[in-house]
């Protein structure tokens, strides 16, 4: 999101949610959260075949000459995002890059370095593309503007959570695509009308809910399937979903760059930062919190760090007694015809479940 939309503002794009728009507001900038187009097949020449299809997607957006950015921020967030600065400066060099470092643990030591981190960022944006400087007050003032929009974000879970709750998957996602496109007043006043149309609004009750989880997900073709086969998606744990919007940053601070640190490094984690127990407490409670049947985790191939949790979450779940169901897809999504036999197939497996608890 942004916090302005005038011609001539100068826009730093980002592809991870470990990059505080807060800073990039602070700035004088526009944020602006990429979501690349689905062309992995243009970086085969450049990046080895079976590597991550969002970050060849990426580097294929920046060589089309249509990435749009006046610099963009690059997270430490896993190898395949280092190699992708390393290619950027080589393959898109009319296009500067920064690369964030972030810290894989949430402790004292980790919060003040990764301070550093964001102080070294608002350097490069005021020296590299000649942005305003960073003050106490002005990111003060972007935090409490951004934890106004995470507030309604996080009132919107919650009637998504809700079988009759008046806002349904496909009109939460939506709104977590408009997150990404539009600047912080347009999302702000999308956020409002829609929490207002749901109030007068009644969902379908009697369909079995599952939670979606899992790393990039940008299109809604696997929520239209799970809705086809009868299926409702209570809640969406993606790094552009609830894990993005997630916490709070302490307000009006003293030190803001410390508020800011802390709260994105201990907020809902994604498989690249430790704590893996964590996550599946997290998605356990979220599926005890919204009543529902199982779990739908999806991740983009090759994905490591995702890969990485897969088996320990399978097995926790099995244990557990909780359907768990892992899709890879290629970013694409070109394997949809065969997701749905296996959605449907999930969705039968709850309803059967539900049923004999009911017996």
């Amino acid at each position: 999101m942004g916090s302005g939309a005038g011609r001539g503002r100068v826009t730093a794009t980002y592809a991870c949610s470990y990059v505080p728009e807060e800073i990039i507001v602070a700035a004088g900038m526009t944020p602006r959260r990429v979501i690349p187009q689905a062309r992995p097949a243009e970086a085969d020449g450049i990046i080895h075949p079976n590597s991550c299809h969002y970050i060849k997607s990426l580097l294929a957006e920046g060589m089309s000459g249509s990435f749009p950015a006046d610099i963009f921020i690059i997270a430490n967030s896993c190898d395949g995002m280092r190699r992708l600065h390393d290619l950027w400066r080589e393959y898109v060099p009319a296009i500067p890059s920064f690369f964030l470092e972030v810290p894989k643990k949430s402790d004292a030591d980790s919060i003040a370095y990764f301070s550093s981190s964001l102080r070294a960022l608002a350097g490069e944006l005021a020296e590299r593309v000649h942005c305003s400087l960073v003050s106490d007050s002005g990111l003060n003032k972007a935090i409490v503007e951004y934890n106004q929009i995470r507030a309604l974000v996080q009132a919107a879970q919650r009637l998504q959570a809700k079988p009759d709750g008046g806002l349904d998957a496909r009109s939460i996602f939506g709104l977590y695509l408009d997150s990404a496109r539009l600047n912080a007043a347009e999302f702000r006043r999308k956020l409002d009308l829609s929490l207002r149309a749901a109030a007068q609004e009644k969902g379908i009750d009697g369909r079995s809910g599952v939670i979606v989880a899992g790393n990039v997900i940008f299109q809604s073709g696997l929520l239209e399937l799970i809705r086809d086969a009868g299926g409702r998606v209570a809640a969406i744990d993606t790094c552009l979903g609830a894990r993005h919007f997630d916490g709070l940053v302490e307000e009006n601070s003293e030190e803001p760059m410390r508020a800011l640190a802390k709260r994105y490094l201990t907020r809902a984690s994604c498989p690249r930062m430790e704590g893996i127990g964590e996550r599946a407490a997290r998605l356990r409670e979220t599926v005890s919190r919204t009543r529902s049947g199982g779990i739908i985790y999806s991740s983009v191939k090759f994905c490591d760090s995702h890969l990485y949790d897969i088996a320990f979450l399978q097995d926790r779940f099995r244990e557990e007694g909780v359907p768990f169901l892992f899709l890879e897809n290629d970013y694409e999504w070109s394997g949809l015809g065969q997701m749905k036999v296996r959605v449907e197939a999930f969705l039968a497996l709850i309803r059967e479940k539900e049923a004999a608890s009911h017996v």
